[in-house]
């Protein structure tokens, strides 16, 4: 069978080859289809306008995990230190003024671990949601916990409003 020269790639998580596309915007159709025009299954087109949150274009049907291509996902972060060094800011206050970014204006609180400790954990909470991971992790971890927790939290927000509870997310 033909095949694109679009490759599907590897998990960063699991490993597993089954890896979905997200083509955002209007895309080059010259690498995506085969020989005889066909687009594969697992390339998804998201549009041109993109939702509020954090956006990935790669997921795992295997393991759930979500990250954008270009994040270094493969990359292993041992500690807070390393951490807040690949996001590019030198504080921990920084570090929330990053967030409110990432997440459109929501604040989030970080339960911040000591600088240099491996064994460490990390808390990220908006609203009543909360995503902990445990150092050593994945920077497409990371990522897939803030898409998570956006998604979860404004899931919940809208859940409320719907029910008339009035709940506030944060």
């Amino acid at each position: 069978m033909p095949t694109s020269t679009t490759r599907r790639g590897r998990c960063p998580r699991c490993n597993s080859r089954t890896i979905r596309h997200y083509v955002h915007g209007f895309p080059d159709f010259g690498g995506l289809v085969d020989t005889d025009g066909n687009l594969p299954a697992w390339i998804q087109f998201t549009g041109c306008v993109i939702g509020p949150g954090p956006s990935f274009d790669r997921d795992c049907e295997s393991c759930g995990l979500r990250w954008t291509s270009g994040s270094g996902a493969r990359v292993v972060v041992s500690t807070w230190r390393e951490l807040r060094d690949r996001i590019g800011v030198e504080t921990n206050s920084e570090v929330n003024d990053w967030l409110e970014r990432q997440l459109l204006g929501s604040t989030c609180t970080v339960s911040f671990p000591a600088l240099d400790d491996p064994q460490a954990e990390i808390v990220v909470r908006h609203g009543t949601t909360h995503r902990t991971l445990h150092f050593p992790f994945k920077l497409a971890e990371w990522e897939s916990a803030l898409i998570d927790l956006f998604e979860e939290s404004s899931r919940r927000l809208s859940d409320g409003l719907e029910q008339g509870t009035g709940v506030s997310p944060g």
